[in-house]
């Protein structure tokens, strides 16, 4: 068995056939922060659209009465009546909504690291759920971002696997310049 690896030949200097790659790595740490964004409103409006994932626990009697009065269908969908609670997750104009980028120092010229989120108390309630003061529980979990291991794993690689196809069109993106 043989392993043959042919490079390509590159027209310029080794700076200027490195530089591409640079080059297209700042230009991705430009756009991380809307691809983290769309990765997040894809997974929080399916969640929402599938009732939870695995399936959230249904809604309690009260609660459908509640929803009723108030002019909501009773049972579904739950999670959601004006949609102000999805919007605070996922809709950046939302006054809930949190989106913080803090460029990292380090090696190589550090990083990005991006924090979306929050600051709707409703989210907590809902992600971990709620217990009466006997420590039975009042309100189930109904998780709206990844809750278990498997699913921030999950998570992860579909994100990767989005900035890994960027990084991929931002170089041939500069090999095409180059």
């Amino acid at each position: 068995m043989q392993l043959t690896i042919v490079l390509k030949s590159y027209e310029g200097t080794f700076q200027e056939v490195l530089a591409r790659p640079v080059r297209a790595l700042s230009l991705l740490l430009k756009e991380a922060p809307r691809i983290v964004d769309a990765h997040i409103f894809s997974y929080v409006s399916a969640t929402f659209d599938m009732e939870g994932s695995p399936a959230w626990a249904q809604l309690a009697a009260q609660t459908k009465r509640n929803r009723q009065l108030l002019g909501f269908p009773a049972a579904h969908p739950i999670l959601f009546r004006t949609g102000s609670f999805k919007s605070a997750l996922i809709d950046r104009n939302s006054p809930h909504h949190v989106v913080e980028q803090v460029r990292l120092a380090g090696a190589g010229g550090g990083g990005l690291r991006i924090r979306v989120g929050t600051t709707d108390p409703r989210f907590i309630w809902h992600q971990e759920g709620t217990v009466n003061k006997d420590g039975t529980v009042k309100m189930p979990a109904r998780p709206v971002v990844p809750n278990n291991e498997a699913a921030k794993v999950a998570f992860s690689k579909g994100l990767e696997s989005l900035l890994v196809a960027q990084l991929v069109a931002l170089c041939a993106q500069e090999e095409v310049k180059g």
